[in-house]
C-alpha cells in the first residue's frame, strides 16, 4: 500500500477550487480563492500564496490587456515562487513558473503594443503532482463571504 502523500503547506478545498478556476480561464476568481487562504497563512506559505496569487492576476492582465500591471505581477509572483520552491505542496510549481517565465519573457519582447499576441489558448493549467486528489469543492457560499469581507 502506497503511504498518503504529505505536504509541507496547509491545502485546504479552497485551494483545489483556486486551481480549478485557474485552469477554466477565472483568473480574478482564482486570485479571490487563494487571497482567503493567503490571509490566513504565515511565513514560506503566505509568500507561496501569495507568488499564486500575483501569477494569476498577471494572467487575467494580459487577457484585459494591462501590460504594466501584467509585467509588475509576473515578476513579484514568479519572484515569490522561486523563494518557495522548496515547499512539497500538491502542484507542480516548477512546471508551473516555468510556464509563466516563458509568458513573462515573450510579453516583455512583445512590449504594450502587441501583447495581444499572447493568446489565452497558450496559459499553462496547474498541474497537480502524481497520486494527489483534489478535494470535493468547498462550500459555495465562499463566494459571497469573500466579496463581503473585501468589497464592503
Amino acid at each position: 500500500m502506497s503511504k498518503p502523500l504529505q505536504f509541507s503547506i496547509e491545502w485546504p478545498a479552497l485551494a483545489d477550487e483556486g486551481v480549478r478556476l485557474f485552469n477554466s480561464g477565472e483568473y480574478h476568481a482564482c486570485h479571490d480563492a487563494f487571497e482567503d487562504i493567503w490571509l490566513d497563512s504565515a511565513g514560506d506559505q503566505k509568500t507561496f500564496y501569495q507568488g499564486l496569487i500575483q501569477t494569476a492576476v498577471a494572467y487575467y492582465k494580459i487577457v484585459g490587456r494591462g501590460f504594466p500591471g501584467a509585467k509588475a505581477l509576473f515578476e513579484r509572483g514568479m519572484e515569490k515562487l522561486r523563494k518557495t520552491r522548496h515547499l512539497e505542496t500538491p502542484l507542480k510549481v516548477e512546471e508551473f513558473l516555468a510556464a509563466a517565465e516563458q509568458h513573462y519573457g515573450r510579453l516583455v519582447e512583445l512590449g504594450e503594443d502587441r501583447m495581444h499576441e499572447i493568446t489565452e489558448a497558450t496559459f499553462p493549467k496547474m498541474i497537480y503532482v502524481d497520486g494527489y486528489t483534489p478535494q470535493p469543492p468547498p462550500d459555495p457560499s465562499w463566494k459571497r463571504k469573500h466579496h463581503d469581507k473585501h468589497h464592503a
